[in-house]
């Protein structure tokens, strides 16, 4: 019984329920409507990296906090990852120090162990309340109360005291999780977003050409994008860190589409490289709301293998976009291609609206505060000096060796993704002294290699999770440097085959694994 209740129950803490053929029903059980949300309960149980030793001293806390409450003493304070990684713990009480590793724990112990987590709650939001008030004291009383009996109906499916065991199994399983029904709607948007960023990427070697551009010019335009990036990035950072991820998820794209639509009204290389800064804005915005979702509804358990459907959809229908897109080109033309694909952008905010729900953390406000005083709408930050705070957190989170390294690999990945994949391979594939492809063949080509990606995400998912994101980041490095190295050797059809299905699979390790272990070793407040 106790083996099988955490994966039924990690199960029902989503409302639904999964069969081997990956069937959906409605969870029958009448407990989940009083499950208590999964992020919620992280927060409580101040859970970060899963670990058997970070959910055994939870355990622990738990177990020993009705003996606290009688005895009035000082609670142990587990340490945060940064603390963890900084090496600040406080030391804790001698009473504590040689507690026993048996035991279980039940219903009391839970809603002793949350009187004292409320407490430090409110001193982390700085919320001023009235701790003597008599009436306060009952609010938080009943509160708790009430917290621990969903707490218990998430953690067992009876009364019954809960055993270590049982306890960290069922916490893992529930982390392992992937949470299908809050993700979906961000699956199916990435999707009809990948279709319409697909379309246009056979058909702009031919707007270069129709421009009369040189491939150094062609080279500047594919950097306007990147460098709008650059410079968009932190902004939309700070913008979707205060505002919320779905409005930036919903109205970004209606950037895209004016500068995609833009691209099919230029006539010159100023006109080109200003609508490319446009759509540049635009994804560095809706990649920001995208990227912190993701993280929001995932955990260092089950990071990639969230992000894995997210990158799949996208990368079907980026498999399927270069195909629509060259049979559009040569239908109805270049510039009227551009022109459906601003439209579609422009539709898919409306969609966006429809589809997604805000996944944004916000602070538990306990029924018994008047205000939470965390310098919310009085003392908010300008954009300009939440930009500079921004780039202020750079420096501490710079001096770690492994965030700086995954950073620098990151950054010499997309320099070489955008020189290479950006710009020279469809110079090369539509070279007239070479392959010579028309745009229906460019589009078949970027098919292959988004459908790679497709395919080979789920599989790649499963073992950067359970293998580790590093050694994914050094495989994804070593196969699209073989690749690239090899590109200008292979002549024919089969040779360029085999070497851009080698590139492909590189990216799609890398893809998933440096922002799945960043988003691991950052705390919440400073992953944007």
């Amino acid at each position: 019984h106790h083996r099988q209740a955490p994966l039924r129950l990690s199960k029902q803490i989503l409302g639904v329920r999964w069969d081997s053929n990956v069937h959906i029903d409605q969870a029958k059980d009448k407990r989940t409507s009083s499950i208590m949300d999964r992020k919620v309960m992280y927060r409580y149980l101040r859970i970060e990296t899963f670990s058997d030793i970070e959910l055994d001293e939870v355990f622990e806390r738990i177990r020993m906090a009705s003996d606290r409450k009688k005895n009035n003493l000082k609670p142990l304070i587990i340490p945060t990852l940064e603390e963890d990684l900084a090496g600040v713990t406080e030391e804790r009480p001698v009473e504590e120090k040689n507690l026993s590793q048996s035991g279980s724990i039940n219903q009391d112990n839970i809603r002793d162990f949350l009187l004292e987590r409320v407490e430090e709650m409110e001193e982390e939001q700085n919320v001023e309340v009235k701790i003597k008030s008599p009436q306060v004291e009952e609010q938080r009383d009943e509160f708790c109360t009430k917290q621990a009996e969903d707490l218990m109906n998430l953690l067992s499916d009876s009364t019954s005291p809960i055993t270590k065991e049982l306890f960290r199994q069922t916490i893992q399983d529930i982390g392992s999780t992937v949470d299908y029904r809050r993700m979906m709607p961000i699956t199916i948007s990435m999707l009809m977003v990948g279709t319409s960023v697909g379309i246009v990427s056979p058909v702009m070697p031919f707007v270069i050409e129709a421009l009369r551009l040189s491939a150094g010019q062609y080279g500047m335009i594919v950097s306007a994008f990147a460098l709008a990036k650059i410079i968009g990035n932190v902004p939309s950072a700070v913008l979707v860190e205060r505002h919320g991820r779905k409005p930036y998820m919903v109205h970004s794209l209606s950037l895209i589409a004016a500068g995609t639509a833009g691209i099919g009204l230029a006539n010159s290389f100023e006109e080109l490289f200003f609508y490319r800064l446009l759509v540049g804005l635009g994804v560095a915005a809706l990649s920001s709301a995208s990227t912190l979702s993701i993280a929001d509804m995932s955990t260092s358990k089950n990071r990639a293998q969230t992000m894995a459907p997210i990158m799949s959809s996208f990368a079907a229908g980026t498999s399927v976009g270069p195909a629509i897109g060259g049979i559009l080109a040569d239908k109805v033309g270049i510039h009227q291609t551009f022109y459906v694909v601003g439209a579609c952008f422009l539709a898919m905010t409306a969609v966006n609206q429809m589809l997604l729900s805000e996944t944004k953390y916000k602070a538990i406000a306990f029924p018994w505060q008047s205000q939470i005083n965390n310098l919310s709408s009085k003392n908010e930050e300008s954009i300009w000096n939440a930009t500079k705070h921004a780039f202020g957190q750079w420096k501490p989170l710079m001096k770690k060796i492994k965030i700086r390294n995954v950073v620098i690999i990151n950054g010499f990945y997309w320099v070489a993704i955008a020189g290479a994949q950006l710009t020279l391979l469809p110079l090369m594939l539509t070279d007239p002294n070479g392959l010579a492809m028309t745009a229906t063949d460019v589009g078949k080509v970027y098919m292959g290699m988004s459908l790679v990606q497709v395919f080979g995400n789920p599989i790649v998912a499963r073992s950067v999770d359970k293998l580790g994101k590093m050694p994914a980041i050094i495989v994804g490095c070593t196969l699209i440097s073989g690749s690239m190295a090899s590109l200008p050797f292979a002549h024919d059809i089969p040779c360029l085959a085999i070497v851009l299905c080698t590139w492909a699979t590189g990216s799609t390790m890398l893809s998933t694994a440096p922002v799945a272990y960043i988003s691991d070793v950052v705390e919440d407040e400073n992953r944007a």
